[in-house]
């Protein structure tokens, strides 16, 4: 009896999530009459309140509501002192602060500006600019790194920086400003 009672509550818990308009891909299941089965259990897991992608819990039907970083607002690259066509930065950190891993993807560069001094210029291992303009090496899918959920702190945070070349900036006579601004995605890893 007390499977049918909980058939019965998780069909109604299904029946009302699919009747507000929300959907849920999930597993299935098949109960075949012809091996015997007439029941089954559905476990049913629920969200009340205001959705915490802090600590671990269900997967809400929108999973990109785990995504939580912090990341700067701006990054800065420049050209060595003692050599200044070697581009250098300093180290820039994203943490992540949600119950699920993240996959940090470089997925563009858009308004470049004042680039065209440029040879090169990368992130971490990742090519964005190759003489003046946007890498074609660039495709939109490129892992910059993964990170951790929040309960191990070490790994749920890394960094970046940036690295190149200008080597017409040993001829120029004006500093030079170039710009661009750095689409990142960020995946939730659901596993």
């Amino acid at each position: 009896m007390k499977k049918h009672v909980r058939l019965a509550t998780s069909i109604i818990a299904l029946t009302a999530l699919l009747a507000t308009g929300a959907s849920a891909s999930a597993a299935t299941q098949t109960i075949d009459g012809r091996e015997g089965e007439d029941s089954a259990v559905v476990p049913v897991n629920g969200i009340i309140g205001e959705f915490d992608n802090t600590t671990p819990g269900p997967d809400p039907v929108d999973t990109n509501k785990w995504i939580n970083v912090t990341l700067p607002t701006t990054a800065l690259f420049y050209s060595e002192a003692g050599n200044v066509s070697n581009l250098v930065a300093p180290n820039y950190t994203i943490t992540n602060n949600s119950a699920r891993k993240v996959d940090v993807i470089v997925e563009d560069v858009e308004n470049l500006q004042a680039t065209s001094v440029i040879d090169s210029l990368s992130i971490n291992t990742i090519e964005l600019i190759d003489s003046g303009v946007k890498s074609t090496s660039l495709t939109g899918t490129d892992s910059l790194f993964e990170l951790d959920d929040n309960s191990n702190a070490a790994a749920a945070s890394n960094s970046f920086t940036f690295t190149g070349s200008a080597s017409g900036a040993l001829t120029l006579s004006d500093e030079v400003n170039p710009s661009f601004d750095l689409i990142l995605k960020f995946i939730p890893i659901i596993s």
